[in-house]
C-alpha cells in the first residue's frame, strides 16, 4: 500500500467519484485521490459537502481481504485516524472526541466528515471500498448549519496547511488500518470506546425502524459490533447500527446534523 498511486489534483467534481471510477478500473489497494477544490463534494445520504480551497478533500481505495473485519467498520478506522491526526495538532488534545458513528469533534464542534462507498467484487462480496474524508483545515463550512463547526487552524498549536496534512492523513489511515487488521473489530471498537463524545449523557438518535423515527435515552457505550447502546426511559437497552445523532437533552431548537 505504501507504493500505491497518489492522484493529487487541483480540481475535481468529487474525490470519491474519481476514486470509485479508478477502483472499478483495477487501481491497486491504497490508491489515494485528493484535490484542492471539489465542485460536487458529497457527505452521507448524498448531502452536499462544502469543499473550498485550503481544506483537505481525500479518498482512498481499500481492497478488502478475506480475513479482514467487516468492511463497514472502516468508518471507525477513518474516525480513529482523524482523531489521531487532529489530536496531534490540537492545543488541547483531550478536547478531541468521536461522536458515534464516525464524526470527529473538537469541543463539540465538527471538524471533518467521512463517507464510505463500495463496489462488488468480480465473483461475490465487496471488491473495493472508497473511504472519503473531508477535513476542515483553514475554513469552516459555509452556510447556516444546524451544528457548530471548526477547522484545524482554529484549534491547533500552530498553523498548518493542506499540503502538510495530506501525507499525515494518509499515514494515519494506513496505521489505523494496520491495527484494524491486526487487532480485529474488537480492538478497533475498544480503541473507539475510549474516545466517545457524550458517553453517559442524553442522546437522541434518528433511525428508520421506529414509528416516530427517533430513540431517546442515555448513551452507555458500544456493543461488540460497534453499535451504539442506548438505555431508554422504559428500561430497554437498544442496540443501534446506524442513525443521525443529537447529543444532549433535546429541546425545541434542537436539530439533527445534516452532513
Amino acid at each position: 500500500m505504501a507504493d500505491a498511486p497518489l492522484h493529487d489534483l487541483d480540481t475535481v467534481d468529487s474525490t470519491n467519484t474519481l476514486a470509485k471510477r479508478l477502483a472499478g478500473n483495477g487501481t491497486p489497494d491504497g490508491t489515494v485521490v485528493s484535490a484542492r477544490i471539489q465542485t460536487a463534494g458529497r457527505g452521507r445520504h448524498a448531502r452536499r459537502w462544502d469543499s473550498p480551497a485550503g481544506n483537505l478533500h481525500w479518498s482512498m481505495v481499500v481492497r478488502p481481504r478475506d480475513d479482514d473485519p467487516p468492511v463497514w467498520s472502516l468508518s471507525m478506522v477513518a474516525a480513529l485516524a482523524l482523531h489521531e491526526l487532529v489530536s496531534r495538532h490540537a492545543t488541547a488534545p483531550e478536547s478531541v472526541k468521536i461522536k458515534w458513528p464516525n464524526d470527529v469533534l473538537v469541543d463539540g464542534a465538527k471538524i471533518a466528515g467521512i463517507l464510505l462507498e463500495s463496489g462488488d467484487g468480480p465473483e461475490s462480496g465487496v471488491g473495493w471500498v472508497v473511504v472519503g474524508i473531508g477535513l476542515n483545515i483553514t475554513t469552516p463550512p459555509a452556510g447556516d448549519l444546524p451544528y457548530p463547526t471548526t477547522h484545524l487552524n482554529a484549534i491547533a498549536r500552530q498553523p498548518t496547511d493542506r499540503d502538510t496534512v495530506l501525507p499525515e492523513l494518509t499515514t494515519a489511515f494506513r496505521t489505523a488500518r494496520a491495527a484494524w487488521r491486526r487487532d480485529g473489530l474488537r480492538g478497533t471498537r475498544e480503541a473507539m470506546a475510549t474516545l466517545l463524545a457524550g458517553l453517559g449523557g442524553s442522546v437522541t438518535i434518528r433511525v428508520s425502524d421506529r414509528p416516530d423515527g427517533t430513540i431517546r435515552g442515555t448513551f452507555v457505550g458500544l456493543d461488540p459490533n460497534g453499535h451504539a447502546l442506548v438505555d431508554t426511559a422504559d428500561g430497554t437497552r437498544r442496540r443501534i447500527s446506524a442513525g443521525d445523532v443529537l447529543l444532549g437533552a433535546p429541546n425545541a431548537a434542537s436539530t439533527f446534523p445534516v452532513g
